[in-house]
């Protein structure tokens, strides 16, 4: 049975891309949206961290928390994220009215035989691309990847 956890985070928009868990990445804080949704995020400093698709908010999104903050040298504002797990959004919550905040559930799915199956392949077929194109040390990230979720994450 998959692990659900009930949240209610502020939405920092993605229009471009998507950040899966286990990635750490930094974020330019562009958008007036964004910056609210920084802002309220406070001192615990998560968010929920969904792309935008023609527009539209995804319907999965990734917990994320702020590990910095600071600037680009072009003096835009920009985040640090460490991402950490998947969540599946729900209907929006009435915590403020300046920032969109959601309600969502933190997952993480049941994997089938099959998609096992799967992702032993996979590691194999990552393992050869990765020895041939970056040398032995990046062969070296697929070890000890077991889930398939993990490594669709690492890969991604």
């Amino acid at each position: 049975m998959p692990d659900t956890t009930q949240l209610s985070l502020p939405v920092l928009p993605l229009p471009n891309g998507v950040v899966l868990p286990g990635m750490v990445i930094t974020i330019a804080v562009e958008s007036e949206e964004a910056a609210a949704a920084v802002a309220a995020a406070g001192d615990e400093g998560r968010l929920l961290i969904v792309p935008q698709v023609d527009g539209r908010h995804a319907r999965v999104g990734t917990v994320a928390t702020i590990e910095s903050r600071g600037s680009l040298p072009s003096g835009v504002p920009a985040l640090v994220v460490r991402a950490s797990q998947r969540a599946e959004l729900r209907v929006a919550s009435a915590e403020s009215s300046t920032v969109l905040w959601l309600n969502a559930i933190a997952v993480e799915p049941d994997v089938s035989e099959r998609a096992r199956e799967l992702a032993v392949e996979l590691r194999a077929a990552y393992r050869v691309l990765l020895e041939e194109r970056a040398g032995g040390r990046w062969v070296e990230v697929l070890r000890g990847l077991e889930e398939p979720g993990a490594l669709a994450d690492a890969v991604g």
